[in-house]
C-alpha cells in the first residue's frame, strides 16, 4: 500500500498526535503555497525514514551473511528492499482508524451495488 496522498503519510509519520491532528485537520483550509512547502517537507520526510528503515534492514542483512546465515549475492539488495517497503505497508496499515475502514468498506459497497445494478434502458 504506497500512500496516496500526504495525509497518508502525515498519518504514519512519528509526529505527536496533536502535530498529526493540527495538519490533518487544517490541510484542506491551507492556502496553495503553504500545502505546497509543507507537502514538500513531510514527503521528504517520508522518503528519509524509507532510506533509513532500508540502511538499517541492509546492515541487519550484512550482519547475518557475515554470520553465515545469509548470502551476498545480487538478490540480497532486492530482498531488502521489498522487506523495508513491506514494513512501511504494514505500518500504514496499522495507522488506519476503525472509521476510515468503515468509510472503505462503504465506499466499496456502494461501488459493487452500482457496478451489479442491472443498467435500465429508456
Amino acid at each position: 500500500m504506497k500512500p496516496k496522498n500526504i495525509k497518508d503519510i502525515i498519518k504514519i509519520l512519528p509526529f505527536s498526535k496533536e502535530n498529526k491532528e493540527m495538519l490533518l485537520s487544517n490541510w484542506e483550509t491551507m492556502d496553495a503555497g503553504r500545502r505546497y512547502e509543507i507537502g514538500d517537507i513531510i514527503w521528504d520526510y517520508y522518503d528519509c525514514l524509507c532510506e533509513m528503515r532500508y540502511q538499517n534492514n541492509l546492515q541487519q542483512a550484512m550482519i547475518e551473511v557475515k554470520q553465515g546465515n545469509g548470502k551476498l549475492d545480487d538478490d540480497l539488495y532486492k530482498s531488502v528492499r521489498e522487506k523495508s517497503e513491506k514494513e512501511i505497508d504494514e505500518e500504514m496499515v496499522k495507522s488506519l482508524t476503525s472509521k476510515e475502514i468503515e468509510d472503505i468498506r462503504s465506499k466499496l459497497l456502494t461501488l459493487m451495488q452500482t457496478q451489479t445494478s442491472p443498467v435500465k434502458s429508456s
